[in-house]
C-alpha cells in the first residue's frame, strides 16, 4: 500500500513577486536580501546524488521555531527542495504501532470493500470521487478529500461503512493529525527561508488536506522496471508518501539523474508540488516523479 497525504489550497494561490517583497512585509526588505538568505543554503553538505536527502524532524514542533535544531532542519529542507524537489523526513512521533495498525489492518479493510457498492463508481478525474482509477494504470486509489476535522473523517467512514468503523476512523485520523503537523512545519520553514513568515497564518488558513490510499491490482506484469505511473508532477503544494513493501518510486533530481527512493521504516517521502513552485516564483522545484513495478509478487503498494 502507499498512503499519500496531499495538501493543497481551497483558495486561488498568489505567486510571490520578489520585487514586491519589501511592500508585502512592510519592513522595507529588499529582494536581494531575501535571495541572499535563500542562497546561503548552498553551503550545506548532502548525501550522494543517488538518494534523497534525509531531514530529521525528531523533537521538532511549532514551539521550537527559533532553536538551532529547527534552523538546521529548515536549511536542509530548503536546499533539498531546491535541488531535489523533495526529501525523506524522519519523524519520531509516528510510531510503529500507528503505521502497523494503518497498513496492517485499517487500509486492507478499506480495500476489502466491494467496489460496486454505493461508495461510487470509479472516476478518471484526478482527486475527485472516492474510488479512483485510470485506464491503463494497474492500481486503484481511494481518496479521502477535505480531511480537515474529525467530523470530516466521520463522514468519510459513514459513507464507506454505514454501520461505522471505529478502528479505521481512529487509526486514520491519528495518522492524519501527525501528517498535518509535518506539513505545517514544512510550510513555516519554507516561508521563513523566503523571508515571508509574516504570511504564515493567512497562508495556512487557506489550505485543505486530503489522503489517498493506493493498491496494485491483482494481475501485474512480471516485467521488472516497468513504468506503471509515467513521469509527472503533482499540482498541489506538498505530498507526503508512506510506502509498504514497495520501492518503485523514483524522483528526478535537478541534474537530470533519476533517484530511486527506498525510505527507512520511520521515514516518509516529501515531494513539492507545482503550486508551491509557483508560489516561490520557481525558487523551489517540483521535480518529475515516476513509479516502477519492480517485479515483486505482492499485490500491495
Amino acid at each position: 500500500f502507499a498512503i499519500t497525504a496531499y495538501q493543497g489550497r481551497n483558495l486561488q494561490f498568489i505567486p510571490i513577486n520578489f520585487n514586491k517583497v519589501s511592500k508585502l512585509n512592510n519592513q522595507d526588505r529588499k529582494k536581494q536580501q531575501v535571495l541572499k538568505r535563500m542562497g546561503s543554503f548552498g553551503d550545506l553538505a548532502f548525501d550522494s546524488k543517488s538518494q534523497l536527502p534525509k531531514v530529521d524532524f525528531s523533537g521538532l514542533n511549532q514551539n521550537k521555531v527559533h532553536t538551532p535544531s529547527w534552523d538546521v532542519a529548515r536549511n536542509k529542507v530548503l536546499r533539498s527542495l531546491e535541488d531535489y524537489g523533495g526529501f525523506e523526513v524522519v519523524y519520531d512521533k509516528i510510531g510503529t504501532e500507528i503505521c502497523m495498525g494503518l497498513l496492517g489492518r485499517a487500509v486492507p479493510e478499506l480495500f476489502a470493500q466491494n467496489e460496486d457498492t454505493e461508495l461510487g463508481n470509479p472516476t478518471q478525474v484526478p482527486l475527485h470521487g472516492a474510488w479512483m482509477y485510470k485506464e491503463g494504470f494497474p492500481f486503484l486509489g481511494i481518496q479521502l478529500a477535505n480531511l480537515d476535522s474529525e467530523a470530516a473523517m466521520e463522514e468519510h467512514v459513514n459513507t464507506i461503512w454505514p454501520q461505522g468503523n471505529t478502528y479505521f476512523r481512529n487509526t486514520v485520523w491519528n495518522y492524519a493529525v501527525q501528517m498535518q503537523e509535518i506539513i505545517l512545519m514544512i510550510h513555516r520553514m519554507i516561508l521563513q527561508g523566503l523571508g515571508l513568515e509574516h504570511l504564515y497564518e493567512p497562508h495556512i488558513e487557506s489550505l485543505t488536506y486530503s489522503m489517498r490510499f493506493s493498491k496494485y491490482c491483482e494481475k501485474m506484469s512480471n516485467n521488472k522496471n516497468e513504468i506503471v505511473l509515467p513521469p509527472h508532477k503533482d499540482p498541489n503544494y506538498l505530498s507526503i508518501i508512506c510506502q509498504q513493501n514497495l520501492d518503485g518510486l523514483e524522483v528526478e533530481a535537478s541534474n537530470g539523474e533519476w533517484i530511486h527512493v527506498s525510505p527507512l521504516p520511520n521515514s516518509f517521502t516529501v515531494l513539492l508540488g507545482e503550486s508551491f513552485m509557483a508560489w516561490s516564483n520557481g525558487r523551489l522545484k517540483a521535480q518529475l516523479t515516476e513509479l516502477k513495478w519492480m517485479g515483486r509478487r505482492r499485490d500491495i503498494l
